[in-house]
């Protein structure tokens, strides 16, 4: 922490707010046999991380009042305040009013802040670019992050004096209300562009896309109906799965050789990374069923849901897909490569994607039900035609969006920026009259020594002997 603003000084997590979570109620064993979850309404809402990234919109975890009076170190009010320390550490936000009990679930730490702050104050700085360094430097594990609130205690942050806390989390509200209305007009984007590129491939599979084209040309709309089997090419290994199991295992993976694709360079259409798995030329041969060839169609058989479509590009190396994956070599005599591509994502190629999607923990499909599903393709002609005016309209909606990211991306920045210029101080003018920090903090601290019980010795006494002798 650099040097402080005057009036400002350094105090513990300890000394600004009270902690708990939900193991503060008992062992494992012991919250297993008394609380009682349901996803049906019931007496309070146990309160996660997820409910707040929902807006608060429903689908809570509800608890019953047993439950909750067993909760009692980690009941929530609102105007608490909510601290992630699992799996998106230092990520905050001030409890609303649900207009029902509330309970903090697993995997937060609720905050109430002690008298020489607030926990607006506190939400801002933890939210700031210094108070995500300081959760960085705590937070440790590999398979999940996280922090314990007992790291976090010990830990320091800049304390400004109190009146001075309260013009900065003014100010903050003040200001930050506008970059959210700002950042709420930009969430609305990506709604619309994927309305618009829907409305694009809608328009190309019903003939309403080139039917200016086709009246130029005293062209009637036509159909052919394919099965995705029918399109791909007569040779061995056209159309394909993913080896199974103990045919690809994670000890084969290599850090050089020739490719493996997986189901999220598909689904990203980003093929070829610095994180890019190989296998060795031997494993690459016996694999030969599932190699992918540039100019190959990608579908993911796996997802929530599955059916993420790409073409596996032309400068990239020979590949072998993995498990989760389908592969389509497109008999280009019969059917346009591009035309296929877009038409798997329209609705009416997405909507039977959904209809053999099958599994609750995974979704995944089957190739032979694939094999099945059906395009409705007209003649070669207009399959070009159809990929000429998708390809000028998809750019131009990728040009949107490229906007739009770099405008989220500003706004990210200056969302940082504002918090930073905070908690240096540089944010709202001081006041030489406001009591320094330094005082409040000697107040709490004798407040603090006053609370604790004090030790008592305990008097000596003469044994019954000595009191017989005198």
């Amino acid at each position: 922490m650099s040097e402080l603003p005057k009036g400002w000084t350094k105090a513990s997590f300890d000394l600004a707010g009270d902690y708990t979570d939900y193991v503060s109620n008992g062992s494992f064993a012991s919250l297993k046999e008394n609380v009682t979850q349901t996803d049906v309404e019931d007496f309070a809402i146990l309160l996660r991380l997820k409910d707040f990234n929902n807006s608060f919109s429903g689908d809570f975890k509800y608890i019953t009042e047993s439950s909750y009076n067993y909760l009692s170190k980690s009941k929530l009010e609102p105007g608490d305040l909510f601290l992630s320390n699992v799996g998106a550490p230092g990520k905050t936000f001030i409890i609303p009013d649900l207009k029902m009990p509330m309970s903090l679930a697993p995997n937060g730490i609720r905050v109430r802040a002690s008298s020489i702050t607030s926990n607006k104050y506190l939400h801002y700085f933890i939210s700031s670019p210094v108070g995500g360094e300081l959760i960085d430097s705590i937070t440790g594990g590999n398979a999940q992050q996280k922090f314990n609130k007992t790291a976090l205690k010990k830990s320091e942050l800049p304390l400004a004096p109190l009146n001075e806390q309260i013009r900065i989390a003014n100010k903050l509200d003040s200001i930050l209300a506008k970059v959210d209305k700002a950042q709420a007009r930009l969430d609305k984007i990506p709604a619309i562009l994927k309305r618009f590129r829907q409305s694009v491939l809608a328009a190309a599979t019903s003939g309403e896309l080139t039917k200016e084209w086709r009246e130029e040309l005293g062209n009637e709309w036509s159909n052919n109906v394919f099965t995705v089997e029918q399109i791909a090419k007569k040779e061995k290994y056209s159309l394909g799965i993913g080896p199974f199991g103990s045919n690809l295992k994670v000890a084969d993976y290599r850090s050089e050789g020739h490719p493996l694709v997986f189901v999220r360079e598909i689904r990203a259409r980003q093929f070829g990374g610095a994180d890019t798995k190989f296998v060795e030329h031997d494993k690459f041969t016996e694999l030969a069923a599932h190699r992918v060839k540039p100019g190959n169609i990608l579908i993911t058989k796996m997802g929530d849901p599955p059916g993420d479509v790409a073409i596996y590009p032309d400068d990239c190396a020979e590949a072998v897909i993995t498990s989760d994956c389908i592969k389509l070599d497109v008999n280009e005599e019969l059917i346009n490569k591009q035309f296929v591509f877009h038409y798997m994502q329209s609705e009416h190629f997405q909507s039977q994607m959904r209809a053999i999607t099958a599994g609750v923990a995974q979704q995944k499909v089957n190739l032979k039900n694939f094999k099945a599903l059906t395009l409705l393709a007209p003649t070669m002609d207009e399959q070009i035609e159809i990929n000429r005016i998708i390809s000028g309209l998809m750019d131009r909606a990728d040009k949107v969006e490229k906007q739009y990211l770099d405008a989220k991306a500003r706004l990210d920045r200056l969302t940082q920026s504002i918090l930073a210029k905070a908690f240096r101080g540089e944010l709202v003018p001081q006041d030489p009259n406001d009591e320094p920090a330094e005082k409040l903090l000697e107040r709490i601290l004798a407040e603090k020594e006053q609370s604790e019980p004090k030790k008592t010795t305990r008097k000596r006494t003469t044994n019954a002997k000595t009191a017989e002798k005198e």
